[in-house]
């Protein structure tokens, strides 16, 4: 089990692929719930983390939750979702090594 600094942001990523499996079997509840809790553990971390470019991925599932919500009231409201990707963080102030 993960200790330490990471284990709320790791727990964070966990609940928002439980989200998204939810999504995939219509529980439309469980995922926006699971999307939720996911994302306000992974906010308290830096927008770069574990190599993991969060900032875009928060920023894509706040998108999506929007296209869930009316999900909820019925099918006929429900809009097509395109699930986020997990992407690196880009790297920043690596340079070659010296000859």
């Amino acid at each position: 089990m993960e200790r330490g600094e990471p284990r709320l942001f790791l727990q964070g990523l966990i609940q928002i692929c439980a989200g998204f499996h939810h999504f995939q079997n219509g529980n439309l509840r469980g995922a926006t719930a699971l999307l939720s809790r996911g994302t306000e553990k992974m906010e308290r971390y830096p927008g770069e983390y574990l190599g993991i470019d969060a900032s875009r991925l928060l920023a894509d599932i706040r998108a999506l939750q929007g296209g869930i919500q009316p999900g909820i009231a019925g099918p006929s409201d429900a809009r097509p979702v395109e699930f986020p990707h997990i992407r690196s963080a880009p790297r920043r102030g690596i340079s070659e090594p010296s000859a």
